[in-house]
């Protein structure tokens, strides 16, 4: 929490050195937890943050072209996340055929 914090996305009051979050720190906690899920950046996620108002419910702000960008973005990853699968499974095999039995 101290690292969101740093970041600028908590802002927690403080007693001597104590700090204490608010219901609205535990929501953006949420919020922020939600955003990282969904695999959205820091930067990204304190945006949606910026933009949610006092008495809106716990979700983040995000377009409909936002989304379907992350949704690009995520495929996008998952696609080179295979590829690089594949390419070292070949790899271990090589390796494991190698191996003196």
């Amino acid at each position: 929490m101290r690292f969101y914090e740093d970041k600028g996305l908590l802002n927690p009051t403080r007693d001597n050195l104590t700090r204490l979050y608010s219901a609205r720190d535990r929501e953006h906690l949420q919020l922020i937890l939600k955003g990282k899920r969904l695999g959205f950046t820091l930067v990204e996620i304190g945006e949606m943050i910026a933009h949610h108002g006092e008495g809106k419910t716990a979700s983040l702000d995000i377009s409909a072209s936002t989304v379907r960008e992350q949704i690009e973005h995520l495929e996008r990853q998952r696609r080179e996340i295979d590829e690089a699968l594949v390419e070292l499974r070949r790899s271990y095999e090589g390796l494991a055929n190698a191996l003196p039995r």
